[in-house]
């Protein structure tokens, strides 16, 4: 802390950084930040905790995640002019129901607030 009328100085990891930017909750977390200056790219790899309840897109039954569906990337907003990347697994769960539902791309629908750092996350 420093005098009155003096900026905070706050010392912070990247992966805390973006995951404040990107609005993330639990059980949602940065797990990585790449930085590719020559590239002009930023690469923020997100993750969930373990052990989650995962609802049914079709009915909302919570249930345990059953696997995750291939690694998928989306396109952030720039960072300081920085092309910048979303990464993550899609958790998909197994209705007893509904099956598998095909193309599960809801990353939590109530569950944290992965959704909403990027609106494609969602759909």
């Amino acid at each position: 802390m420093t005098g009155y009328g003096q900026p905070w100085r706050v010392t912070m990891k990247d992966t805390d950084l973006y995951s404040r930017i990107l609005g993330l909750s639990d059980p949602w977390f940065v797990a990585d930040v790449e930085l590719d200056t020559a590239g002009g790219r930023v690469d923020v790899h997100v993750d969930h905790a373990a052990g989650v309840r995962w609802r049914c897109p079709t009915c909302g039954r919570e249930l345990a995640c059953r696997d995750h569906a291939e690694p998928r990337v989306w396109r952030h907003l720039d960072t300081c002019q920085f092309k910048t990347f979303l990464h993550a697994r899609v958790p998909r769960v197994e209705c007893p129901e509904h099956g598998v539902p095909s193309g599960q791309g809801a990353l939590g629908r109530g569950q944290g607030t992965l959704h909403h750092a990027h609106g494609a996350l969602d759909h």
